[in-house]
C-alpha cells in the first residue's frame, strides 16, 4: 500500500503518525525501508506523535528565538578553526542567545518560555530521556516545564540509537510544545551548526517546520545533522501569522468557502480526515 501511494505521488509523500498510535509505530524506520531498491529516504517523509485532530496549530504571536547555548567553551573552536555556534543570530530579528549553563540556569528562572515562538537546544547528550543533556560542569540537564514551552522546540543534541529523545520530545510536547526537531542518534557539530544557520532564518520569514527540515535533508553533508532530526507533532506549525486555508479555523474555513474554492477545499479535506480519524473509514 505504501509502495501504491510513492508511486502516485508527484513529489514527497507524507505519513503522519498519530499520537495515540502503539510506540512500535512511531520507532519503525519507514524511512529506511526501500522499494525496487530504491531507498525511500527522500520520497516518504514521516511526521511521528501527530495530535488526533485536523485542526490547524496555534500559531505564535511573535517570532521570537531564544537559542540556550550549553556548547562547551573548550570544544567552541574546531581544528581548522571554525568557531561552532558563534553568531547565529546575525541578520535575525528578535532573536537572543543565552551562553554557559550557569547564565542558563539563572535566565530560566525568570523567562516565561511561552512568549517565544521557538526554542533550540545546544549542547552535548547523555543520551537517557529523563536529563539529555550533560553540562560543561560534568552535571546532567533537562529542560523546566512545569511554566510551558515554545510552539516549536529545536533539540541539537546528540541522542542515542534507542530514542531516548524521542522519548523527551514526548514530555515536550505534553508540555506545551507544538513541534519537537529531535535527532535520531549522534550529531555532528560542524553540519548541525551550519543547519541551525539555515533554519533559523528561514523559520523566521513563516516557511513550516516541516518543509525546512525537508529541504535541509536535501543538501549535502546533511546525514549527521539534518538527516538525523526528525519531526513530532505539528508538521505544519510556522512562525508566521496564519496565510495559507489550511491554517485557518473551521469556523474561518466555513464562512470563506461560498466565495474561495481553496477555502471550500481545505475545510473538505480537513472534515474527511476527521472523519476517518474517528471511524477509520472514508
Amino acid at each position: 500500500m505504501l509502495a501504491d501511494r510513492l508511486g502516485e505521488a508527484a513529489g514527497r509523500l507524507r505519513l503522519r503518525l498519530c499520537a495515540d498510535l502503539p510506540l512500535p509505530w512511531h520507532r519503525f524506520p519507514f524511512e529506511y525501508l526501500s522499494d525496487q531498491g530504491q531507498s525511500l529516504r527522500h520520497r516518504l517523509y514521516v511526521v511521528r506523535h501527530v495530535p488526533r485532530d485536523a485542526g490547524p496549530p496555534t500559531f505564535p504571536a511573535c517570532r521570537d528565538i531564544l537559542i540556550l547555548d550549553l556548547w562547551p567553551d573548550a570544544e567552541r573552536t574546531t581544528p581548522t578553526g571554525e568557531r561552532l555556534f558563534v553568531n547565529l543570530i546575525n541578520g535575525l530579528e528578535a532573536a537572543r542567545v543565552i551562553r554557559g549553563h550557569r547564565r542558563v540556569r539563572a535566565e530560566l528562572a525568570r523567562l516565561d518560555l511561552t512568549a517565544f515562538a521557538a526554542l533550540v537546544v545546544i549542547g552535548h547528550g547523555t543520551q537517557t530521556d529523563d536529563q539529555p543533556v550533560v553540562l560543561e560542569s560534568g552535571e546532567t540537564w533537562a529542560l523546566p516545564l512545569e511554566r510551558g514551552l515554545p510552539p516549536l522546540v529545536v533539540l541539537a543534541v546528540c541522542g542515542n540509537d534507542r530514542f531516548n529523545l524521542f522519548d523527551y520530545g514526548q514530555k515536550l510536547l505534553a508540555a506545551g510544545a507544538q513541534a519537537v526537531l529531535a535527532p535520531l542518534g549522534t550529531l555532528d557539530a560542524g553540519p548541525t551548526d551550519q543547519f541551525l544557520r539555515a533554519f533559523l532564518g528561514t523559520w523566521q520569514d513563516g516557511k513550516t517546520a516541516a518543509e525546512l527540515l525537508w529541504n535541509a535533508q536535501r543538501q549535502p553533508n546533511s546525514d549527521h545533522s539534518a538527516g538525523r532530526l526528525h519531526l513530532l507533532g505539528r508538521a505544519e506549525l510556522h512562525a508566521a501569522p496564519a496565510h495559507a486555508p489550511a491554517d485557518r479555523t473551521d469556523a474561518d474555513l466555513a464562512a470563506r468557502a461560498l466565495q474561495d474554492e481553496e477555502a471550500l477545499r481545505a475545510l473538505i479535506e480537513r472534515i474527511t480526515l476527521r472523519g476517518f480519524q474517528r471511524d477509520g473509514d472514508l
